[in-house]
């Protein structure tokens, strides 16, 4: 009984013991990242010399790190070599041979330096270290290295894509950067993609010269297929080491890829808007169009904010694209204090949307019929509100009192149909349905906030007969149709490279790529990190076709543009925040 209270003990000891040795070390990096060197040394020591703690690998290397910032490099060196030396097999031993290069190159030991920034590379399993372990043994094996030495050390590399890197070196050039590209090249898509190739081309050719040994995009036919586009993913990845990959396909092909890309750390531009929301499959993925989640938040805000509706009714279609225009335009109303409850869908493909409209014109009744109290008869009479009088109105003879008008006649003289008792009528197009919808809604008696997705820019200008769509409202990823671009000077140096003027898919491809290169900029080994570092960096952006808004932690472009068709054009109501 004994033996088992001192066991429980010295258990109850060790745990409150590692305890206090977790929150020594947390204090001591603390200390250490304010500058506070010498007071967090005291700290470690104390835990190096107890016999027991599991911290001991962890604080030596912040040791080291402490003085080295006190310049005390010899002693620095000797607590990175004593942590290799006494645990070989610690997460923190690729730290300590980062640490011990970075004090023999002082001393000018160039091959020294390269040996240790080679271990660190190969041993690591942390990406940010490994990229700058890499970049840094470029540095030294091409700029301090003679010829005997560069071959001495390649003997030492195990890792394929090191020795690639190093014998280009050794060669006498700069390996270009390979960029990946997955578009539709074939099928009935096929023109579409070949145009946003040759805007991507374009935009490399501008934009991709300055970057040490240029940049090489390596195309992939996705092909329509989510099983071709994973494989194309696969193989830029793996046997063309993209370093970042550019994807204009359908919702479910490009979903498959930034599964693929996220869990190998390679950054996906995403230039089309989506219906699924990839972004969370992970921190590599940049939208560069707002999603139709995101549109929907919008349209929403512009229509607390800006017309002041607070009842909306929602027509969508039944699509991936229509569920989440629909989630995110009725949960951000609702946020802001507005109602949208009432939602009736249609099918892709549909001609005749009277029963949708039948439905919301009864909601719109029932609402009415209880707020003023109506009678069943009232009521019904409020339904046939288009229904045309059985008898003529006979008109009063000289002398008699004018018959007072019923409710009914009083509430549709204010609303003309039960359908205008919501303010605001949301109907996410998909498409080419706005010909044969906008009259319907039209025919309904509607006279409130029309409001359309923003599919709308491309689809308004078919539509015959305008009467129908004037006064709607939508938000839009751009400022004019079909997205050409209005800068003569723009069109007349995009025709120079590519002896053509722009389309809408040619500055798809233009301003994807020329987002990518926001990270070519400044110096340094370019490589998917720090591609992605500098890309979360970036909080603005303005081409050609795009102004992109990304605000803190988060990689979804929240930038649109809320426009109206009045009277046969365009006419922009609200710019981007």
């Amino acid at each position: 009984m004994l033996v088992i209270i001192l066991s429980f003990v010295l258990l109850a000891g060790n745990a409150y013991a590692a305890a206090d040795d977790e929150s020594l070390l947390l204090t001591a990096k603390e200390k250490y990242e304010k500058g506070r060197y010498a007071s967090a040394i005291v700290d470690l020591n104390g835990l190096i010399v107890s016999p027991h703690s599991s911290y001991q690998s962890a604080a030596r290397l912040l040791l080291g790190k402490c003085q080295y910032k006190l310049r005390k490099f010899k002693e620095a060196e000797n607590t990175a070599r004593n942590l290799i030396a006494k645990f070989p097999f610690s997460r923190y031993v690729p730290h300590a041979h980062y640490l011990t290069a970075e004090i023999v190159f002082k001393r000018k030991e160039y091959y020294d330096t390269a040996w240790h920034l080679l271990i660190t590379a190969q041993t690591t399993f942390e990406e940010d270290l490994n990229y700058t372990a890499r970049e840094k043994l470029a540095g030294v094996f091409g700029g301090y290295l003679d010829s005997s030495q560069q071959k001495a050390l390649i003997n030492w590399v195990e890792c394929d894509d090191i020795r690639g890197e190093l014998e280009s070196i050794q060669r006498g050039y700069m390996p270009a950067v390979p960029i990946g590209v997955i578009l539709d090249l074939s099928g009935t898509n096929a023109q579409n993609g070949q145009n946003l190739l040759l805007g991507i081309q374009a935009a490399k050719a501008d934009a991709g010269k300055d970057v040490p040994g240029g940049i090489e995009l390596v195309v992939r036919d996705g092909g329509g297929s989510v099983i071709q586009s994973v494989i194309a993913a696969r193989e830029l990845i793996c046997n063309e080491k993209a370093a970042a990959i550019i994807v204009c396909l359908d919702a479910a092909c490009t979903a498959a890829i930034a599964g693929v890309t996220s869990s190998e750390g390679v950054p996906l531009i995403v230039p089309t808007p989506q219906s699924a929301d990839i972004l969370e499959l992970g921190d590599d993925v940049f939208q560069l169009l707002a999603g139709y989640k995101t549109e929907g938040k919008i349209a929403a805000e512009y229509v607390i904010a800006d017309l002041e509706a607070s009842r909306a009714a929602i027509l969508a279609p039944v699509s991936e694209q229509g569920s989440q225009s629909v989630k995110g335009f009725a949960s951000r109303f609702k946020e802001l204090g507005g109602d949208a409850e009432v939602i009736q869908w249609y099918y892709s493909g549909a001609t005749n949307y009277k029963r949708q409209l039948d439905k919301l014109i009864q909601i719109g009744a029932d609402s009415l019929a209880a707020t003023y109290e109506l009678t069943d008869e009232d009521y019904e009479a409020l339904l046939a509100w288009d229904d045309e009088p059985e008898e003529e109105e006979v008109k009063p003879e000289e002398g008699e009192l004018e018959e007072e008008p019923s409710i009914v006649d009083s509430l549709l003289e204010v609303y003309v149909s039960p359908i205008n008792f919501f303010d605001v009528l949301y109907v996410p197009f998909e498409g080419e349905e706005i010909l044969l919808l906008a009259p319907q809604i039209a025919g309904s008696g509607f006279n409130g906030y029309f409001l359309g997705g923003s599919n709308c820019l491309d689809h308004v200008l078919d539509e015959s007969n305008r009467r129908y769509v004037n006064g709607l409202i939508f938000p839009s990823h751009f400022s004019i149709p079909k997205g050409y671009s209005d800068n003569p000077s723009f069109a007349a140096d995009f025709k120079s490279i590519t002896r053509k003027m722009p389309d809408r898919w040619n500055l798809m491809g233009w301003d994807a790529f020329n987002y990518l290169a926001l990270a070519f900029k400044g110096k340094g080994w370019l490589n998917s990190q720090r591609i992605k570092t500098r890309l979360q960096d970036v909080r603005e952006f303005e081409s050609e076709r795009l102004e992109i808004r990304f605000p803190e932690g988060i990689r979804e472009n929240q930038s649109m543009f809320i426009l109206g068709f009045e009277n046969g054009s365009f006419h922009t109501l609200k710019t981007p925040q």
